[in-house]
């Protein structure tokens, strides 16, 4: 009998670890705004002409790759800048994906900023050497590093993500 109890519970701990959870970067089903890392970071005008400028403030050189640009990456040295445009993306099977990454393993974060001319500017800095301040009335104020980045996406309604 104990037996028996030790393996229903050892089943159910293994079914409750191994149990998928769906994560994805789309916004809220109610179309408000909720605080997580799955919302978007911008939003455009996915009807028209769309322009990435990749501003490289990283202090590394990183490679970078598009299905509409170099395809097996390119590479933008520390404090160069590189234009990419994307034709209007009208449906899911259009998104634009740009890959960025440091073959030398640096981690990378994306900061945006959008222009009027429907043109979304990624700043790509070293996530390690990017500090902030979390709050903790119990511990005091303590230095985290930042989360890091490795493509900006844009999907069919013009919300761009990083992942």
């Amino acid at each position: 009998m104990k037996f028996n109890i030790i393996t229903g519970a050892a089943l159910i701990a293994t079914l409750g670890v191994v149990t998928p959870i769906t994560v994805s970067s789309q916004p809220s089903n109610s179309g408000s705004y909720e605080a997580g890392y799955w919302q978007p970071t911008a939003t455009i005008n996915n009807n028209q002409v769309i322009n990435v400028i990749l501003q490289n403030e990283s202090g590394v050189p990183v490679t970078y790759d598009s299905i509409y640009g170099p395809r097996f990456g390119t590479r933008l040295s520390h404090a160069n800048t590189v234009l990419l445009n994307f034709p209007p993306i009208k449906n899911a099977e259009e998104i634009a994906n740009i890959n960025i990454y440091n073959g030398g393993g640096a981690l990378l974060s994306f900061d945006y900023r959008t222009e009027d001319n429907n043109t979304v500017i990624v700043r790509i800095r070293r996530s390690d050497l990017i500090q902030g301040q979390v709050d903790n009335a119990a511990v005091g104020t303590s230095s985290v590093s930042a989360k890091y980045d490795s493509a900006v996406y844009i999907d069919e309604r013009g919300r761009v993500y990083s992942f």
